[in-house]
C-alpha cells in the first residue's frame, strides 16, 4: 500500500479571511454559530448583531436553547485590549446575559486572568470565555476558521452534561421522541452535524461559501432533506443559488430536475428534496433511516462543494 501524501497546515492572517471586522467578521460569525457553539459545547441561535447599549454596539446577541438564556458574543481580528473587556461587562449588565463568549485574535494573560477571576467569584449561572480564532489551509485548500477554547469555566463539560439532561427531562414525548432519534444520529455519524440532545425537526448543515444549507426532518412515517438557502430569500434569489447544482444532483439522485423543487414550501425554502418513508416510531429503523440520511447528506455536501462555473 502507497503511502498517502500528506500537506502541511499554514496560518492564514484573519485579514484575508474577514477584511473588515464590523462588514466582514461580524456578519460572518453571526451566520456561522454552529462552528462557535461546537467549540464551547453549547447551542447558540442568533438574536441580533450591533445590539445597542448605552453609547456601545455589542457584536453579537444570541441565545441559548437549552434554557433560553441570552449569550453575549464580542468578536475581535485583533488582540484582547482593555477597552473591550470593559465594554464586555458594561454589555453584561445592559442585556442581562448569563454566557459571555470574547473572540478574539489572541490574549493578554491579565485578561485570560480576569476572565478566570469572572468564572471563579460569580454565581453558577454566569459563564465566561475566551475564544481564539485563527484561519488555516493546506496547499490551495479553502480556508478553515478554528476556534479554540483557551479560558472556560470549571467544570464545564459536565455543566453541560447536566444543562442537557435536565432539558430532556423537560421535554415533551414528541421532542423526547425527536431528542432519541437525533441522539442516535449523531452517536453513529459524530461528524454530520447534529447536536447530541438535539430537540427539533430539522437540524441544518452549513455548505460554506454557497449560501445553502443542508436541512434534514424527522416525521413519524418518513425522514428526508433538502437544499435551502442560509438566510430568507425570494424564489429569484433560491433559484440563482441552486440552479447550478441541479445538473449533478439530476445525474446523482436519477430524477427529473422538475422533482428537485417543490412549492409547497416557503418562498425562502427552494429546495431540492428526498424522502423516504419509513417508521421512525420503530427504533429498529432506525439504523435504515439514519444511513439513509447520511448517504443522502454525503451526496449533497459533495455536488454542493465542487466547483460551478459558466459553461461555455
Amino acid at each position: 500500500m502507497a503511502t498517502p501524501e500528506f500537506g502541511t497546515l499554514e496560518s492564514v492572517d484573519l485579514r484575508e479571511a474577514w477584511p473588515h471586522e464590523a462588514h466582514n467578521f461580524t456578519p460572518w460569525l453571526a451566520d456561522n454559530l454552529d462552528r462557535l457553539a461546537d467549540a464551547i459545547g453549547m447551542p447558540l441561535e442568533p438574536e441580533g448583531t450591533e445590539v445597542q447599549v448605552d453609547q456601545f454596539s455589542a457584536d453579537i446577541f444570541a441565545r441559548n436553547p437549552q434554557d433560553d438564556s441570552f449569550v453575549l458574543i464580542e468578536n475581535r481580528l485583533e488582540g484582547s485590549d482593555h477597552t473591550h473587556l470593559g465594554q464586555i461587562l458594561t454589555y453584561l449588565a445592559g442585556l442581562e446575559a448569563r454566557t459571555v463568549i470574547w473572540v478574539a485574535r489572541d490574549f493578554q494573560e491579565a485578561h485570560l486572568s480576569a476572565i478566570r477571576w469572572l468564572n471563579e467569584n460569580t454565581i453558577d449561572q454566569f459563564a465566561f470565555f475566551a475564544v481564539q480564532v485563527m484561519v488555516a489551509r493546506i496547499a490551495d485548500s479553502p480556508l478553515a476558521p478554528i476556534f479554540n477554547v483557551v479560558e472556560q469555566p470549571n467544570q464545564w463539560d459536565r455543566h453541560i452534561r447536566s444543562a442537557s439532561q435536565e432539558k430532556r427531562s423537560e421535554l415533551t414525548p414528541l421532542g423526547q421522541f425527536r431528542s432519541e432519534f437525533w441522539t442516535y444520529y449523531a452517536e453513529r455519524y459524530p461528524h454530520d452535524g447534529v447536536r447530541l440532545g438535539f430537540a427539533d425537526a430539522n437540524p441544518d448543515y452549513i455548505v460554506e461559501n454557497t449560501g445553502l444549507k443542508v436541512r434534514r426532518f424527522l416525521a413519524q412515517n418518513q425522514v428526508g432533506l433538502w437544499i435551502t438557502t442560509q438566510k430568507r430569500a425570494t424564489w429569484e434569489e433560491s433559484d440563482e443559488l441552486l440552479n447550478p447544482y441541479l445538473p449533478a444532483l439530476e445525474k446523482e439522485l436519477h430524477v427529473n430536475p422538475k422533482e428537485l423543487t417543490d412549492d409547497e414550501f416557503e418562498l425562502w425554502e427552494s429546495t431540492a428534496h428526498r424522502t423516504i418513508f419509513i417508521n421512525t416510531k420503530d427504533r429498529k429503523n432506525w439504523k435504515e433511516a439514519t444511513d439513509w440520511l447520511h448517504k443522502h447528506l454525503t451526496i449533497y455536501l459533495r455536488i454542493l462543494s465542487e466547483p460551478v462555473g459558466d459553461e461555455s
